[in-house]
Formats: C-alpha cells, structure tokens, sequence
C-alpha cells in the first residue's frame, strides 16, 4: 500500500514539474491545483475523492500525451488500490 503511495507522489510530482516548468511568471493553472488535492487526497487515504480529481484532470484538454499516460497510470493503480480494500474489507475476520 505504502509503494502505491510513493509511486502516486512520483507521478505526480513528475506531472508539476513538466506543468512548471514554463519559466515565465504566471499563477499556477487549476491542473497544478488538481494534482495537489489529488496527493493530499491518496495520502489521507481519501481514494474516492483522488480518483475524482484525477477524472478531472484526465478531462484537461491541454495535457500532453506524457501526462495523460501518467494520470491513466496512477487511475489504474488506485482502482486497484480501491478493489483490495474492498476485498480485505469484505473478508471474513477471524479472532
């Protein structure tokens, strides 16, 4: 569980340095902001609301093909994440 964590930190950190990368002085897009509460979100173990967020982003139509696979990627990793939850959930509890 915890390597899924850090596997979702790195893909989005690598998704905020090539969105800040750009060296000219703007304020940050909402894409910038998505990935955030989407770190903060996995982190706190608030998967519904991650997975939310990356719809969202998956939506942006100014991500690149690189950033789109990531967020495909890190969508894929917290269903998974997801199914065993509700699998360990679901199973029986022996005392």
């Amino acid at each position: 569980m915890k390597t899924i964590r850090w596997l979702a930190l790195v893909i989005l950190a690598a998704g905020l340095a090539s969105l800040t990368a750009c060296h000219r002085q703007k304020p940050p897009s909402p894409a910038i902001h998505a990935a955030v509460n989407i770190s903060m979100s996995v982190n706190h173990g608030l998967y519904s609301d991650a997975l939310n967020g990356l719809q969202a982003l998956a939506g942006n139509p100014r991500l690149t093909a690189p950033q789109r696979t990531a967020v495909d990627a890190l969508t894929d990793a917290l269903n998974q994440l997801v199914a065993k939850a509700a699998a360990v959930a679901a199973a029986p509890k022996t005392p």
